[in-house]
């Protein structure tokens, strides 16, 4: 996978595991958008760039994390 924008991930740990189902958080300001997904597995998962949606939503899709 190949970008040419800038993309930022950010991880962090969730005080406590979503019920049930991942949450997602979006937002956008002019050409950045912001997704921040609460992932099952206790990991709080931002992505921010210049791209569409559905393009960060695949970057978060293919972090794993390593325990």
């Amino acid at each position: 996978m190949e970008f040419k924008e800038d993309v930022s991930v950010y991880i962090s740990r969730a005080n406590a595991k979503p019920a049930g189902r991942e949450t997602e958080q979006i937002a956008m300001h002019g050409a950045t958008s912001i997704l921040s997904v609460n992932r099952n597995d206790g990991v709080i998962l931002t992505v921010v760039g210049e791209l569409p949606l559905p393009s960060l939503r695949q970057i978060a899709e293919t972090i794993e994390m390593n325990r």
